[in-house]
């Protein structure tokens, strides 16, 4: 259940540095833009597959949009769960 709940929180917070970076590039200026910290988002993944097997048709995909921010908000998600385990454990 660790396992499971520390994956969660390490994903929403690579979700949640996702938004953040993506509304910071939508309402901050143009010059600012140009920053490689603001830069947009890189793509990965793969195109939706189409499993059809008469009865049932399944459509498998993912594809995931990491920027500089995502990757700030996975580590402070991931600090935040070292911390809680270090206190706990004192």
């Amino acid at each position: 259940m660790k396992l499971i709940n520390a994956i969660i929180i390490m994903v929403l917070g690579f979700l949640t540095g996702s938004v953040v970076g993506e509304i910071l590039g939508l309402i901050l200026p143009e010059k600012y833009l140009q920053i490689p910290l603001f830069a947009r988002g890189v793509t990965t993944g793969f195109n939706p597959v189409n499993l059809n097997l008469k009865v049932i048709e399944i459509v498998i995909g993912i594809k995931l949009l990491t920027n500089t921010f995502s990757w700030i908000g996975l580590f402070i998600a991931s600090t935040a769960l070292v911390i809680k385990e270090i206190a706990r454990k004192q």
